[in-house]
């Protein structure tokens, strides 16, 4: 279930900067931070 979760962060991730740049620059780092240490 938590391989299904961070799989769907992911995506929304990828959706967020197109989007929103802002909100790229504000939840860069924890997604990052979360699949570098995966």
């Amino acid at each position: 279930m938590r391989s299904n979760n961070l799989t769907a962060i992911d995506e929304t991730e990828c959706l967020s900067p197109s989007q929103s740049p802002e909100n790229s620059f504000l939840q860069p780092s924890p997604t990052k931070l979360t699949i570098t240490k995966t």
